[in-house]
């Protein structure tokens, strides 16, 4: 934790000595709840992917900008770079014990060198991927909303304030 933000974080000690009531303590360590946990995911990987610039300084300059929490977002002006960029990626990573995995490729041609050359173990049929809670059909290159679950839903909720904000959620 920055030096100028421990004296914001305080809190009262009570009863630690038969002299005082009360002591005023500082925090010095990330609290918990004070970020949120990607956050600390990113520092962590940050700090494993770093060991490995000098090596491969394009890998990890796109997992530095392209990865979050779960998700690797990145492109290339070729597929050959692009392979060679996330099959480097899932190297570096599986270094460190991080496992990237259930990948899924926008570009059919990148989709197809990858499992080609056996990066990965099986290939996923599916067409569709989520994002931000739409549905992506990758052949037709258009978003779709589920509402099937949620009209379901409606039919055995009662009529009450209750229920209502609980769909909305």
């Amino acid at each position: 934790m920055a030096l100028e933000d421990r004296k914001f974080l305080k809190f009262l000690s009570i009863g630690g000595d038969a002299n005082e009531d009360y002591r005023v303590m500082q925090v010095i360590i990330l609290a918990f709840g004070r970020k949120n946990s990607p956050f600390i995911l990113s520092v962590v990987i940050k700090l494993h992917i770093t060991k490995f610039e000098a090596e491969k300084p394009e890998s990890v300059s796109m997992l530095n900008f392209g990865l979050y929490v779960d998700d690797l977002y990145f492109g290339a002006d070729i597929v050959r770079e692009a392979i060679k960029l996330l099959s480097d990626a899932v190297t570096l990573l599986g270094n460190v014990d991080f496992n990237l995995r259930n990948l899924r490729f926008y570009n059919s041609e990148l989709k197809a060198l990858w499992f080609e050359n056996r990066f990965s173990e099986s290939e996923k049929e599916s067409v569709k991927l989520n994002v931000l809670g739409l549905s992506l059909n990758l052949e037709k290159d258009v978003f779709s909303l589920e509402v099937k679950g949620v009209v379901d839903s409606l039919k055995t909720l009662d009529n009450s304030k209750c229920c209502v904000l609980q769909t909305a959620l």
